[in-house]
């Protein structure tokens, strides 16, 4: 008789049995156990669930913190000119009537300034050593990044462009339509190119093209000789500066319109239109992009696709370049006020009132942000230092004077601290009155008496069992401030006396 099953199945079958063994007599071994085992397990899955549920204590806060309050003022002579740029600990900015300065930014002190010849039409633009300024009369200057002059050059016509340092080279533009290239050296001229209006853009210099907008309405890319490679139509004058990033840049145009151009491609990529003209310089921040439009809005954009992920409304209408500190960004307007939004999701989270209307980019040096204001009147800036507003209020529930054995409850609001705690101290003085009304006060201890130990708690509740004249303390802190407020309160007698 001829088995139904081939010889391997058989084979196969003993095969499990033998491995099934074991296994068997480990599940009779885990029944056994099981009564010991379980509550190891559940007070695994309580120590676990502990654990999981437990709250994370949030890390101190780092970068911009509203409130804001002055630190410090620095005074100088002039208008500022737009732009203040970092270079290395010091902040350069230059002013209408001819001055560069360079202020140093950990001493708060002004390291250098630079006289020219007449009044100055552009900020500072800085090269990889260099500081490059022109005035009202078309010179050129080249300032070393100690304020000495290295050299200076008269050019034929107004310069109107931002300047750009780029492989020994200098690039810019002028009213007159002409677009120089200059050796860095000494400023003498390698080649021209007439384009058909003002340049004013900021040129940049991306796969072997240097690429700059006009206002006859086209973006220009010319080679390294001064040739026309390509151009590009738009619907306005082109005179923001232009943004670059992974082989894609970036513009606005007096048409609404902001424009993302492929290098690669050498065509359009995307192009969103905005509720007004666009002037100011694009900043990238990850995946996103922002800009202004004259129409007194911050865009966030996705930097890839373009779309617009939310806007707000500023104060006034901007030339300045937003700054990004961490998470936020913030932006300064032609206002004295000046806003901050949470760059996730647009939200407002902080503003400052400055006084005097605000006349620069805002600019982060932690833990200071550094504001630049003019007062027309006397032709005088002045650099605002401002951080954090570390302070402390106590306030009381009644006011003084009050009698024995009222319940007073003290609370404590506080601005600028991360988890803070509070302690409560209370100092008590003795009434002794003479004659003719003369009265004195007679501290009750050398010390204050620590009436509630330091805790989050922030208020405390007081029932004064003694007549006389109190001062009550909190003193708070948290990892890296402390601050302390008093408050002054006179407790008579039941019959008011």
């Amino acid at each position: 008789m001829i088995s139904a099953y081939p010889p391997y199945v058989k084979i196969g079958l003993m095969s499990a049995k033998m491995l099934l063994w074991p296994l068997r007599k480990m599940k009779k071994t885990v029944f056994c156990l099981l009564p010991k085992l379980i509550p190891m397990l559940i007070l695994l899955s309580i120590v676990v669930g502990f654990s999981a549920c437990r709250t994370k204590i949030a890390p101190y806060p780092t970068g911009i913190i509203f409130p804001l309050a002055v630190d410090q003022e620095i005074q100088y002579l002039g208008e500022i000119i737009d732009v203040m740029r970092k270079q290395g600990e010091n902040l350069i900015f230059s002013t209408r009537n001819g001055l560069v300065y360079a202020l140093n930014s950990s001493t708060r002190k002004v390291a250098w300034q630079f006289p020219c010849h007449a009044n100055l039409e552009s900020p500072p633009f800085l090269g990889k050593e260099h500081i490059y300024i022109y005035d009202q009369k078309g010179t050129l200057y080249c300032l070393g990044s100690e304020g000495r002059l290295l050299w200076e050059k008269k050019l034929e016509g107004q310069i109107s462009s931002g300047v750009l340092e780029s492989g020994g080279k200098l690039y810019l533009g002028t009213v007159s339509g002409f677009f120089l290239a200059l050796q860095a050296v000494d400023g003498q001229e390698v080649w021209r190119f007439q384009a058909g209006g003002a340049v004013r853009s900021t040129p940049v210099v991306i796969s072997r093209q240097i690429v700059f907008g006009c206002d006859d309405h086209y973006l220009y890319f010319l080679n390294w000789k001064g040739s026309l490679i390509n151009r590009f139509q738009t619907g306005g004058e082109i005179r923001g500066s232009l943004g670059l990033n992974e082989g894609l840049l970036y513009f606005g145009a007096y048409d609404h319109y902001f424009y993302c151009w492929n290098m690669a491609k050498k065509k359009l990529k995307w192009k969103v239109k905005t509720g007004g003209s666009i002037h100011t310089h694009p900043v990238i921040h990850e995946k996103k992009l922002f800009f202004i439009s004259m129409s007194n809005v911050l865009y966030c954009l996705h930097k890839k696709t373009g779309t617009i992920l939310w806007w707000q409304a500023i104060p006034a209408r901007s030339y300045y370049l937003p700054e990004i500190i961490e998470d936020k960004i913030v932006v300064s307007a032609l206002s004295p006020e000046f806003v901050c939004f949470e760059i996730e999701t647009g939200r407002r989270i902080g503003q400052h009132e400055a006084g005097d209307e605000v006349k620069t980019n805002p600019a982060w040096v932690d833990p200071y942000l550094i504001i630049n204001q003019y007062r027309k009147g006397d032709d005088s800036g002045r650099l605002v230092f401002l951080k954090k507003n570390v302070g402390v209020s106590m306030s009381a529930s009644k006011t003084s004077p009050q009698k024995v054995n009222e319940e007073i409850v003290l609370s404590v609001s506080t601005s600028g601290f991360h988890l803070p705690q509070y302690e409560f101290k209370l100092k008590h003085f003795y009434k002794i009155r003479f004659f003719f009304s003369f009265t004195i006060y007679i501290e009750s201890s050398a010390d204050a008496v620590i009436v509630q130990d330091r805790s989050e708690n922030s208020s405390w509740i007081w029932f004064p069992d003694k007549t006389g004249f109190y001062i009550i303390t909190v003193d708070v802190k948290d990892e890296k401030e402390k601050a302390e407020a008093k408050i002054i309160f006179t407790i008579k007698g039941t019959s008011g006396k």
